[in-house]
């Protein structure tokens, strides 16, 4: 149970820290159209590098949820067998 929540709180806080991305150098941005974003045809290496965490920040997720519906049977198990 430890381990789900302080997963929890990781995942948690690199959400946190890709909002704060978005917000700060994605959408301000957005207005300048697809240009702002690229930089002699390849996609600018802050935005590589984002959309690389982004990937493994929906890789935690689903091994978070997994995690949870193991720990939901287990419990489910546990409190049929009083």
């Amino acid at each position: 149970l430890g381990y789900f929540y302080n997963e929890f709180l990781g995942i948690h806080s690199n959400y946190v820290r890709h909002l704060s991305f978005v917000e700060t150098e994605v959408l301000p941005r957005t207005v300048r159209g697809a240009e702002a974003f690229y930089e002699d045809g390849e996609l600018r290496p802050e935005y590589l590098v984002q959309m690389s965490l982004l990937e493994e920040f929906a890789e935690d997720l689903s091994g978070l949820v997994a995690t949870a519906g193991v720990m939901a049977g287990t419990l489910r198990d546990l409190l049929a067998s009083w």
